[in-house]
């Protein structure tokens, strides 16, 4: 059963862009290969709603019974206020194989992360062939048994039934990886100069009894000057 979201054929002379969005509107698109595309417009917080639940296919409902199955191909967005200009939705055929871009979600906690480690996500999605009622609305990969220096790819991904990665993927792509952490300039450079104190503070004595010894060398030398130029 698939979400529905109702459309209106949009008058391309009728109102334009600008006073449709004021009242809410947004404007799209419905668009197959071998088919006119039809212009369509549809209410900004219905579309929202749809999309916010992370819905990837679902039917689009035209005025007069016209139903299509579709997936959102395209979105525009205002970049100030993040409102919804522009749809455009790729119609679908229910027994048709067809390939969708799958978000990638890590589960767990990795076990070298709890032993220092820094868990790092390396691909946030993949594209996944399929019929598209049986297409997940996203991947979910444990990474529990991820260890420090350790390594997920697309391999360790297994797929339901029907559904595969597109033809040509590199399933050795990682997906996750926990490295060892790197330490900044700063961390750095406060462990070496706490390695300098350690040895300078080890080096001290003998450091001291060297400029000893050193000053006992000059005052001797001065001291037979002395007298060299008294025996004179």
């Amino acid at each position: 059963m698939y979400d529905l979201l109702q459309l209106e054929k949009r008058d391309l002379f009728a109102l334009n862009p600008f006073q449709l969005r004021k009242k809410g509107m947004v404007l799209g698109v419905i668009f197959a290969k071998g088919m006119d595309s039809i212009p369509i417009q549809c209410q900004h917080n219905k579309l929202k709603k749809i999309l916010d639940n992370g819905v990837k296919v679902f039917e689009a409902a035209l005025e007069g019974g016209e139903t299509h199955l579709v997936n959102l191909g395209q979105i525009q967005k205002d970049p100030l206020s993040g409102s919804i200009l522009h749809i455009s939705l790729h119609k679908l055929e229910k027994n048709q194989t067809t390939g969708f871009s799958v978000p990638i979600k890590l589960e767990g906690e990795a076990r070298g992360a709890k032993e220092g480690g820094v868990l790092r996500q390396l691909l946030d999605k993949v594209t996944v062939t399929g019929l598209p009622r049986n297409i997940p609305e996203s991947i979910t990969v444990d990474v529990g048994s991820l260890g420090v220096s350790d390594q997920l790819t697309l391999e360790n991904i297994v797929l339901d039934k029907g559904l595969s990665f597109e033809e040509g993927e590199d399933l050795t792509r990682p997906i996750a990886a926990c490295s060892v952490p790197k330490l900044s300039p700063e961390s750095s450079a406060e462990t070496a100069g706490a390695s300098d104190e350690e040895t300078k503070g080890q080096e001290g004595p003998e450091g001291n009894d060297k400029d000893q010894d050193k000053g006992k060398g000059k005052d001797g030398e001065k001291g037979r000057s002395d007298g060299g130029k008294e025996a004179a």
